[in-house]
């Protein structure tokens, strides 16, 4: 018998002999000595056995948070009538969630004994059903009334969409780890993981899908219940010709507008009433006008003043954000202009990404955040990202101070919600449009990819290459580096020979000393100098969720090689 197998059987014994001593009347010194101890050698296990398994009591206090949560949601979603908004969709995530739990509770009945490994991959799901709760709790509108939910909550299937693909990744992981496998089957196992994911979201946006039926069937009902309220003034103004609106009444026009695309058909009376907003506090100024916090139809909100020098920048914003709805990009409420400025009215969010870095550093952190976090941030700029490409849309000024950010205190303390913003510079591509049909020297140089920031060609005899987005996989590559080290790129060079450096030298941004190989690899693939050799977002999705996995330990680093090369091999569409 090994020495670690030693003290491992001495230890937990010993544990128990302390414990025992405590309920017998130990000094509050020596309960405190034996507690600290206890904390000590479950850290000493954690190190030195990793993977060993947990008892039976252990696995069911593990799981257990995670079934009440399941639980949660499907009681809520049990008396469909009682959700005001997403009925259906609701009603669809809550059937996923219980398939989900019937999954794990014939895992424990099988399972005496649950692995560090697979305790990891469980806190992971609990993050996942988490977001489900508070996704059909918001839909529920207790708090809130369902016209003012419906200003958040009018497009969700990207939410469901995002949840859902979270529930099959760590289920998938769940049942590699319940069995030791040799190293060739882990690979096998996981890329056909991988496989299946990228198949489940083609199938969810398949515009035929029973998913997207849900969410057809929830906008008509929302339209419904929209008009009924419009139509109950229509009603009352025939009565009385005295043209007055109340909230609801007003609520009911701006949402029906907005959701058709029909702004124009709002009458002069709530166009009025919709342009009225409390100014609180200035978020930010620039070349563009101001940002400022303010009060809008009883919501706090935030509002981006353009002086009418910027109104074309304006209106290919106002046409992006309005096409668009993804849990990550910050949601456009409402747009209007006068002779001098043009209005944007968003969501608010607390601050920008560069900002929460500084903060973190001023707090006493010597790193922004903890590589869990670190990759959980990248991940979600990662799914914008690949959902606005999706849609034929570039950003082109990827920063981070263009990525809002807030405590997701609602799932796990430590992680964000991140959201990308101001979508000035984008504009919408076609797969035959060339770099050089671009508007050269867009964005910010710092973050600006090479054939953009310095004009092609930037690899010698490599003609213009059609791939447009590949820019923003660039910048993307700048943000991660600024996350793991907190400060922008290429701040201590001079502009006069960062060119040079950039595309003869290759210099790139200094990542972490500790930064894993797996997602050092993420990262540098990223900045290759030629746009032909970066990947899709669709590809850095996959890769991100692998390192998140790895990171947490689950799979062996010794294979993320060839893991990376199976992902990268799965045909992106």
């Amino acid at each position: 018998m090994g020495y670690v197998n030693i003290i491992y059987m001495l230890g937990i014994p010993f544990i128990q002999f302390m414990n025992l001593l405590a309920t017998l009347g130990m000094t509050w010194l020596e309960q405190v000595m034996a507690f600290y101890f206890g904390q000590i050698w479950s850290f000493i296990r954690f190190m030195v056995f990793g993977n060993l398994e947990l008892s039976g009591k252990e696995l069911n206090l593990e799981l257990e948070p995670i079934l009440v949560t399941m639980k949660k949601v499907e009681n809520i979603v049990v008396d469909v009538d009682e959700i005001q908004l997403n009925k259906q969709l609701c009603n669809y995530l809550g059937k996923k969630i219980m398939k989900t739990r019937i999954t794990l509770e014939a895992f424990v009945s099988m399972s005496t004994s649950i692995t560090i490994d697979q305790k990891r991959a469980f806190q992971e799901m609990h993050m996942v059903v988490k977001h489900a709760e508070v996704l059909v709790r918001k839909c529920l509108c207790k708090e809130l009334s369902w016209l003012d939910g419906a200003i958040t909550l009018a497009n969700v299937e990207e939410d469901v969409i995002e949840i859902l693909l979270g529930l099959s990744w760590w289920t998938r992981v769940l049942k590699m780890t319940s069995a030791d496998m040799e190293q060739s089957k882990v690979i096998q196992n996981t890329t056909k993981a991988l496989r299946k994911q990228e198949k489940l979201l083609q199938k969810f946006l398949d515009a035929n899908s029973f998913l997207q039926g849900q969410a057809k069937d929830d906008k008509d009902y929302l339209l419904a219940k929209l008009a009924d309220v419009k139509g109950q003034h229509a009603s009352a103004s025939f009565i009385s010709p005295i043209k007055t609106y109340n909230k609801e009444q007003i609520l009911s026009i701006y949402l029906l507008a907005r959701i058709m695309g029909d702004a124009e058909n709002v009458t002069k009376e709530v166009d009025t009433q919709l342009k009225e907003y409390t100014t609180l506090t200035t978020l930010g100024k620039g070349g563009f006008g101001v940002v400022n916090e303010v009060t809008w139809l009883e919501k706090k909100c935030a509002l981006k003043i353009i002086n009418a020098s910027n109104s074309s920048m304006e209106e290919k914003e106002v046409t992006i954000l309005r096409s668009c709805h993804h849990p990550h990009i910050a949601q456009f409420f409402w747009y209007w202009k006068d002779d001098k400025k043009s209005y944007i009215m968003m969501e608010w969010m607390p601050r920008d990404l560069c900002t929460h870095i500084e903060n973190q550093f001023q707090g006493g952190s010597y790193t922004p955040f903890k590589l869990h976090v670190a990759i959980d941030i990248m991940l979600q700029v990662a799914n914008a990202m690949r959902y606005l490409h999706s849609r034929r849309i570039v950003h082109r000024d990827l920063k981070t101070s263009n990525i809002l950010v807030q405590p997701n205190m609602e799932v796990f303390e430590g992680y964000l919600h991140v959201k990308l913003a101001d979508f000035g510079t984008a504009k919408t591509y076609n797969m035959t449009e060339t770099p050089s049909t671009q508007t050269p020297r867009k964005g910010t140089p710092a973050y600006a990819a090479p054939e953009v920031n310095f004009g092609q060609p930037v690899v010698h005899g490599e003609k213009s290459p059609k791939f447009p987005p590949k820019a923003d996989v660039w910048s993307f590559a700048m943000v991660c580096s600024e996350i793991l080290i907190g400060e922008p790129p290429f701040a201590s060079e001079r502009k006069a020979t960062l060119r040079a450096k950039i595309i003869e030298h290759d210099l790139r941004p200094t990542l972490p000393n500790d930064c894993p190989g797996y997602l050092r690899y993420c990262i540098t693939s990223c900045w290759e100098l030629s746009p032909k050799k970066r990947p899709k977002f669709s590809t850095i999705c996959r890769n991100l969720m692998l390192a998140k996995t790895m990171s947490l330990g689950i799979i062996p680093l010794d294979i993320c090689n060839h893991l990376f090369l199976e992902s990268n091999n799965i045909k992106n569409r």
